[in-house]
């Protein structure tokens, strides 16, 4: 059985990515839909640490 596993972002591409979030204007699942990625894949407590 292979790993299926993404490798993990790094912390700075998630505050850039949580901050073009932000700025957006759009609610969270919006933006993560818009940009063509499966909502469950966000990682909410990157959100909540920042």
């Amino acid at each position: 059985m292979s790993n299926t596993r993404k490798a993990r972002v790094p912390m700075k591409e998630q505050l850039r990515l949580i901050n073009e979030c932000r700025q957006s204007g759009m609610t969270d699942a919006d933006w993560w839909i818009t940009r063509g990625q499966v909502l469950e894949s966000w990682d909410k407590s990157s959100v909540k640490r920042v």
